[in-house]
């Protein structure tokens, strides 16, 4: 305890030191019995705290619109600041950056993702090269659900081609037949 908190509660108790042994067994001593303050009985802690667990849900929901917009509000303030708390996380420790990352984006832990680069052999399962730097994750956009880990160059080219097989064999027709 602070001793400018010890200051104001001795001059609370004017000069009287309570030991801590005491105030537990005034703490134990009126559970169930009334105030004579405000005439309520001592609540159990833990009803308490389901009670304000319970109101606090139920505020948030009704609130849920203005939060989300105070939330969006302080993100455009403070975009400087949360652009330099990025970098900085990303340069202390960039793979677990790179793993949130990823995780928030795509659901894939950090293990899975090396997993699966494993499974692969480090290599594109399109082009066959090996994946030097970091490896996009290529899902399908309508499920969510992760196909593998590609490079860069084949991830443009499935963007571009808006994830379309009829596109990509467009292309590739297109390739063969201009040679």
């Amino acid at each position: 305890m602070k001793e400018e908190t010890k200051r104001k509660i001795s001059l609370a108790n004017k000069g009287r030191v309570f030991s801590i042994e005491w105030r537990k067994k005034l703490s134990i001593a009126h559970k169930g019995k009334v105030s004579p303050r405000k005439g309520k009985k001592f609540v159990d802690e833990n009803v308490s705290k389901e009670k304000r667990k319970t109101y606090r849900k139920a505020w948030t929901l009704r609130n849920r619109i203005k939060i989300l917009e105070v939330g969006r509000n302080w993100q455009k303030k403070n975009r400087d600041k949360l652009a330099l708390q990025a970098r900085l996380r990303y340069n202390r420790d960039n793979q677990k950056e790179l793993d949130r990352i990823r995780l928030n984006k795509y659901g894939i832990s950090g293990e899975e993702f090396r997993t699966i680069l494993k499974k692969q052999g480090h290599k594109c399962p399109i082009c066959n090269r090996d994946i030097t730097k970091n490896p996009s994750v290529d899902h399908d956009h309508i499920t969510g659900k992760i196909r593998g880990l590609i490079c860069n160059n084949c991830n443009l080219a499935m963007g571009n081609a808006e994830d379309s097989p009829d596109r990509l064999r467009a292309m590739a027709y297109y390739l063969e037949k201009n040679k």
